[in-house]
């Protein structure tokens, strides 16, 4: 979604609403599934410690990547100074987010590589498997 906006090189303000419409259900999407997810996972014995995990997670790391971000604009500023002699600090026009964007978008696809491959399978049909007796049957010797 965040390529999109950079697509033909012009600098709409439609483009934006529409990309922040996509995030957002995207966003809204992962919130619903998430308590699913940690559920079959991790079971439902410790779901709230696991919970408070996962709602600790998009703060720091919205945390980390506002630095980021602030750093990568601060250089285009440096670089595309503002037209401006008061504010020469300002960075005007789509190259100052460029580099955040394709760095945000970088991260994006990371994580769903790193996902898809540190993830299990779980059976398919109806019949999830839970993952956290599977492991305490190995740890035991239990099957």
């Amino acid at each position: 979604a965040r390529v999109f906006i950079f697509t033909t090189g012009k600098d709409h303000f439609v483009r934006l609403y529409g990309v922040t419409i996509i995030i957002g259900v995207a966003y809204g999407i992962m919130w619903i599934s998430v308590p699913t997810i940690i559920s079959e996972y991790w079971s439902t014995k410790n779901f709230a410690q696991n919970w408070g995990w996962v709602i600790v997670a998009p703060a720091a790391a919205t945390y980390a990547f506002n630095l980021v971000a602030g750093y990568l604009y601060d250089q285009q500023a440096i670089l595309h100074p503002s037209p401006h002699d008061d504010e020469p600090n300002d960075c005007v026009g789509v190259t100052c987010f460029r580099n955040a964007y394709f760095f945000a978008a970088g991260m994006a696809c990371l994580g769903g590589l790193i996902s898809f491959f540190i993830i299990p399978k779980t059976q398919v049909g109806g019949k999830a498997s839970d993952l956290s007796l599977e492991r305490e049957r190995t740890k035991t010797g239990k099957l």
